[in-house]
């Protein structure tokens, strides 16, 4: 499968893999399970913003590219529905399975196939190594929090959000700033 602008889906995510992975670890003789086990709270804490950081330099990248092609209005609705085909489709593949609004300026976006975490598959020995993954999967998920935010900054839409894995998949929230309802 590829994405939306032909790049291999396996390539892409390796590619994504590699950056998570080299921020996480500290030195390149250090295997990624035990540099995730290491890290204290306060790691964890900065790696995941500085995650978020570059999520938000490729989100706004990719919301430029796809925009040109596409006219709406700017109605946080409007936008959302944009994010949840036409965003989701360029980078992952396929739409957001599900959006809930609550007409506040809050939107739930649920990917209940996220490929991303089922196709991750590590050794896992003991229940240390699950909570290193656990640990990876929310750097991940980091990341693509802050391609959300980006995508929507590079709409004009100040937001925020977080993301939680759940057993049908992916739960990410998005919380709009500054927006007029």
């Amino acid at each position: 499968m590829t994405t939306a602008q032909g790049i291999p889906d396996f390539a892409f995510h390796l590619l994504i893999n590699e950056v998570i992975k080299q921020t996480i670890i500290k030195t390149s003789q250090q295997s990624l399970i035990d540099a995730l086990k290491e890290l204290t709270r306060e790691q964890i804490l900065e790696k995941k913003k500085e995650l978020k950081k570059l999520g938000l330099l490729i989100g706004e990248r990719v919301i430029g590219y796809i925009v040109k092609e596409h006219i709406w209005l700017k109605e946080p609705n409007a936008v959302l529905r944009f994010v949840c085909k036409e965003f989701w489709l360029c980078l992952f593949g396929k739409y957001i399975d599900r959006l809930q609004s609550n007409n506040r300026g809050v939107y739930i976006m649920y990917d209940y196939k996220f490929r991303w975490l089922q196709s991750l598959s590590l050794d896992t020995t003991d229940s240390v190594d699950k909570e290193a993954i656990e640990k990876f999967y929310n750097f991940m998920l980091s990341w693509v929090c802050g391609v959300i935010k980006g995508g929507l900054k590079g709409l004009g839409v100040s937001a925020r959000s977080e993301a939680k894995v759940e057993e049908e998949g992916c739960k990410f929230t998005v919380t709009l700033k500054n927006m007029i309802f």
